[in-house]
């Protein structure tokens, strides 16, 4: 039985595009294209903590089957507000379900008040951020950090990055695929508040695998996002679990599966450098 599996990572700020596939084994957004797209559905996103809101219809882009975008322009994602998707796919698709839904409660914003440089060596300077709270109801806030490589070329691969490639081998990842890294998460209750309400997070080397320019994200996580990347770890062998025992992908999805989540985001830019011996 297939079932709808999409994405829908609210920014905080514009309503992203939101895709929708069936029949893949396991969900990953940049494969997509890779999966049976669904074309043809009835896609709508609502505020429901607030009267008077109304339904906001997505329709499918004419160049990219399986892709949606809000019908409207410029549609606002409130921070500590409640969506609920609502997706009705077409008849005679083989989707085991009427109706699909799914809620996400979006977390507040926060900016970077300080990082420990904006040229730092790899893995001799700390990597460290100072970033204001992240509001979330019932907890502190859990984070995410991503790496995007602006120069994603082969000489300038740390040697760990360089050495995944070279003992890989031909099927194993390319350049492209370690421009784009992603911390564990980072939970922000580990972390003590300062006097002026800021928290001051490390993060890990392991997500810096080019020298030169790199743009690093911090992303507070709702808990849906949040559920998937750690119930994804434990698949991945991120845990303790003996193999038995390895929990199921949380994916909190009425009538389908996959991610229907949100975030807060804050940006950077990071030089990294090599050290005196050249980066060996």
């Amino acid at each position: 039985m297939k079932h709808a599996r999409f994405a829908f990572p609210a920014a905080g700020a514009i309503a992203a595009a939101l895709l929708l596939a069936a029949g893949c084994d396991a969900y990953e957004a940049a494969g997509v294209e890779q999966q049976y797209v669904v074309e043809g559905a009835e896609v709508q996103v609502q505020r429901v903590d607030a009267e008077e809101a109304s339904p906001v219809r997505y329709t499918e882009r004419p160049d990219s089957a399986g892709v949606y975008r809000p019908a409207e322009d410029a549609v606002t994602v409130q921070p500590l507000a409640r969506y609920r998707l609502r997706v009705r796919p077409p008849a005679g698709d083989g989707i085991g379900a009427e109706t699909v839904t799914a809620e996400t409660v979006v977390p507040g914003p926060f900016r970077i008040v300080e990082t420990s440089g904006d040229t730092l060596v790899w893995q001799q300077d700390e990597l460290r951020a100072t970033i204001t709270q992240s509001e979330y109801p019932g907890r502190r806030a859990r984070f995410l950090v991503s790496t995007t490589a602006l120069v994603p070329a082969r000489e300038n691969l740390t040697p760990l990055a360089a050495q995944i490639i070279d003992r890989s081998g031909e099927d194993g990842p390319g350049l492209a695929d370690l421009a784009v890294t992603e911390s564990p998460v980072i939970n922000g209750g580990n972390y003590e508040l300062s006097a002026r309400g800021t928290l001051t997070i490390d993060i890990p080397w392991l997500v810096a695998n080019f020298y030169g320019p790199n743009e690093i994200a911090v992303r507070a996580l709702d808990e849906n996002y949040y559920d998937l990347v750690r119930s994804q770890a434990a698949q991945q062998g991120g845990s303790t679990f003996s193999p038995g025992e390895i929990p199921n992908v949380i994916e909190r999805v009425e009538g389908g599966t996959g991610l229907f989540g949100s975030y807060a985001a804050a940006t950077y830019r990071l030089q990294v450098t090599r050290g005196a011996d050249g980066g060996q």
